[in-house]
């Protein structure tokens, strides 16, 4: 306990190389800003998220708005200067590494992350340099290249070894059906030609499966020889091959059902008026290798799928993981706050401490809010989570702030970010119109921890509405410079390549 006291990081950093996302977010949800919290190589939870390949972790960051993201993104890490896309780039751990089965699906993963860290660090640093040693520096592709060349090489002969193999079952397969075609059971009338039992309902059955296998197998062939005849670069693992194997795969299960079906039918044809019984455990024992290929390959199929066409969802979840039960919980006591105010109280009249005006102390005692401390998650996840077109989000925070004016300057995070801070970072448009009204000249140039002021979170968030109702209150706040007065709001937009922010 003395440990986490004096470095509470190093169980945090702990927490999330394991992928305990419970506990992070318990964590989070109670103290916010603990998640930029950096260990002694500069790192928070989400460079240790990108380093162990822990998607259930690194989703988080897409939960937690504002310049604080962006602060951490720019940073560089360690001796080496890695910004977090550098840390993407470097080869994974075999252990983490082995959670995907072949080496060119463990390729693709290495891309797709690559891919989603690639997006959310800023335009420059996909240029910057490491420094590998004192005379080799690279950027992020390079890097990438150069680490994952021995697992480019093992993807490349995996896929060739998968493709020859199964292109020599579907070259079986479209061999023995084309010859099934011209070989009808039963055999062909000596005076016209036709098939003998080409009235009969299996035979009809017989035909049309024939038909599938022989298009199914050929189509099987098709791909596979795609496959080899492949450049097998880097980008051709994230989605090209993948895709190839996925439909050489389908197709060559088709072609083996329908010829099961074809080698059936043709049972069931010949015995139906004899003995039925001969049929159909001749049906029953072809479904044994219809069972053994699905049990052999249906999760590589389903590997190739998900990480191929699914991929969007491995890093975004669905549900919402942070303050989503705290946010409802602050919602339902402004809403009771709202069935109790008394009207009369606005107008100066003695409410006897029934009004709503009167019951902000209670919000307060059932929802803790220390407005210069960590824990102040009310005011921050309403921001955070409103809709910007919703009316009565903003009657819930306008309440606090008709009974105490005050609070539109007060620090209400750890690194002294106002609500105009988490407001701008959210990109509540229509909430931070609303608030600026109730700001003067000075409010705007209030800096956080940093020396960032709001329009620097809202050069981060891209918003040129909120950027320009700032500007507006106060033309000289462009020039006040964030980052402890090392760079412009100016430098965050060029950085994000906005042009009409800019302008």
């Amino acid at each position: 306990m003395l440990k986490f006291i004096k470095h509470p990081t190093i169980l945090l950093h702990d927490a999330a190389r394991s992928g305990n996302v419970e506990f992070l977010i318990l964590l989070i949800q109670t103290y916010p800003n603990i998640a930029w919290e950096d260990d002694e190589d500069g790192k928070n939870i989400f460079h240790v998220a990108v380093e162990n390949r822990l998607e259930n972790v690194f989703s988080l960051i897409h939960e937690i708005s504002g310049l604080k993201h962006f602060s951490a993104k720019y940073r560089t890490t360690g001796k080496e200067k890695y910004n977090m896309l550098h840390l993407a780039a470097k080869l994974a751990a075999p252990n983490h590494l082995n959670r995907v089965s072949g080496a060119a699906l463990q390729m693709q993963r290495e891309l797709l992350w690559f891919k989603e860290v690639e997006k959310i660090v800023l335009p420059s640093q996909r240029e910057a340099k490491c420094e590998v040693d004192s005379l080799i520096k690279l950027t992020p592709c390079e890097l990438f290249t150069k680490e994952h060349k021995d697992l480019r090489k093992d993807g490349e002969e995996w896929m060739k070894n998968t493709a020859n193999s199964c292109m020599l079952v579907s070259t079986l397969i479209a061999t023995v059906v084309f010859a099934a075609a011209f070989t009808v059971p039963g055999g062909n009338d000596g005076n016209s030609g036709t098939p003998i039992f080409q009235h009969e309902f299996w035979f009809t059955i017989f035909v049309i499966s024939d038909a599938f296998a022989l298009v199914s197998s050929s189509t099987s062939i098709l791909m596979f020889l795609s496959i080899l005849t492949s450049r097998y670069a880097e980008d051709d693992f994230l989605h090209l091959l993948p895709s190839k194997l996925l439909v050489g795969i389908a197709s060559l299960f088709i072609s083996i059902v329908c010829m099961v079906i074809a080698f059936s039918a043709t049972f069931f044809m010949l015995y139906n008026e004899a003995n039925i019984w001969i049929p159909t455990t001749v049906t029953a024992i072809a479904i044994v290798p219809i069972s053994c290929f699905c049990a052999l390959h249906f999760g590589l199929w389903i590997d190739t799928f998900h990480n191929t066409y699914l991929s969007r969802f491995l890093f975004r979840p669905h549900q919402r993981k942070l303050f989503s039960s705290s946010a409802s919980h602050a919602v339902d006591l402004f809403r009771e706050l709202k069935k109790r105010r008394n009207p009369l109280c606005c107008n100066g009249i003695k409410c006897g401490g029934d009004g709503g005006c009167c019951s902000i102390a209670s919000f307060y005692k059932n929802f803790p809010m220390d407005l210069m401390g960590m824990s102040s998650t009310a005011i921050e996840i309403q921001i955070c989570h409103c809709r910007s077109s919703s009316q009565g989000e903003w009657e819930y925070v306008e309440l606090l702030l008709d009974g105490s004016p005050e609070y539109v300057r007060c620090a209400i995070t750890r690194n002294k970010e106002t609500v105009l801070h988490i407001a701008a970072g959210a990109k509540q448009t229509e909430f931070v119109e609303k608030l600026v009204d109730r700001m003067n000249n000075d409010d705007m140039i209030l800096q956080n921890k940093y020396g960032n002021t709001a329009l620097c979170f809202a050069a981060a968030s891209g918003v040129v509405r909120i950027a320009q109702l700032m500007v507006e209150k106060n033309e000289d706040l462009p020039l006040v410079r964030g980052f402890n007065n090392a760079i412009t709001p100016l430098f965050i937009t060029v950085s994000y390549k906005c042009t009409e922010m800019v302008s």
